[in-house]
């Protein structure tokens, strides 16, 4: 496998690509909540609700 040089690496897409993504957020003006139409804290606010009722419910019994 040929080893890319410093200069080519530095301008490879996947190098551009990770840096981007890097400044990305998870919610926001910068974010992929946009894109994929998801919002992580609402999801994660979700899960924990379930999992305190679950928890609630199986400390009465």
């Amino acid at each position: 496998m040929k080893l890319l040089t410093e200069s080519e690496l530095i301008w490879s897409p996947i190098v551009a690509n990770n840096r981007m993504n890097r400044k990305r957020r998870a919610s926001g003006i910068n974010s992929y909540e946009k894109e994929l139409k998801f919002k992580p804290e609402t999801f994660l606010d979700n899960c924990f609700e379930q999992t305190a009722r679950k928890m609630a419910g199986s400390m009465l019994r």
